[in-house]
């Protein structure tokens, strides 16, 4: 089992350089706050993490994210993120499924999803879901992936490493960490969250039950 992996004094001198590593509108971190995480866990796992540059960039342009779905200011409005989505290296090739409320798709991408306004972060897996499967061309181990949203711009490095990456988000799913495990093997399993999540009270009962922990 890897240590946990810290990158707050990572991302706050990539923020006081001026880097852009977390959204102005939005919980959510950038492409290049997450490639950090990216970064980080390659090097607490011992493996040869790739350039940011390797990867494929898309310019998704104009983003109005969570912050200012909630308060609709209009400085927020007149200041929008501009979004970069860095998806897979150009050799490596991804099918992802997305199982919701007992459908299944399999028509979403990583990233650079056809969404609206209301939804902009779903760029990301083309929707929220309770568990998410992407299959690589890859020829390498499985990973799973416990957290919220926080994950999903690192997938895309990630997909780089792993023949199979699931995901899953705690508050979605009824399901157990048991049947999943039950279901596959593991080399890798990482765990995370927002610090918005880690203080909510709602999320840690709920990976609590997840992963059967008494929140007695």
């Amino acid at each position: 089992m890897h240590p946990s992996v810290s990158i707050v004094s990572q991302l706050e001198e990539q923020y006081d350089n001026g880097e852009a590593v977390f959204l102005k509108t939005d919980k959510n971190w950038t492409s290049l706050g997450a490639y950090t995480a990216y970064r980080t866990f390659s090097e607490s796992a011992g493996v040869e993490y790739f350039s940011l540059n390797d990867f494929q960039t898309i310019d998704l342009g104009e983003y109005l994210g969570s912050f200012y779905q909630a308060t609709k200011l209009e400085s927020m409005k007149q200041s929008p993120d501009q979004f970069v989505c860095v998806s897979t290296l150009p050799t490596v090739k991804t099918a992802l499924t997305v199982f919701d409320s007992g459908r299944i798709y399999t028509d979403y991408k990583l990233c650079d999803n056809n969404v609206g306004v209301d939804n902009a972060y779903n760029v990301f897996f083309g929707r929220i879901a309770s568990r998410y499967e992407v299959s690589t061309n890859v020829d390498a181990g499985a990973l799973l992936i416990i957290g919220d949203s926080s994950s999903y711009a690192m997938v895309p490095y990630l997909a780089s490493h792993y023949g199979i990456i699931d995901i899953i988000d705690p508050r979605n799913t009824d399901t157990s960490l048991e049947q999943i495990m039950s279901k596959r093997e593991y080399d890798d399993c990482i765990l995370m969250c927002y610090t918005t999540n880690a203080v909510n009270g709602e999320y840690i009962p709920l990976l609590n039950k997840f992963i059967g922990v008494d929140n007695g």
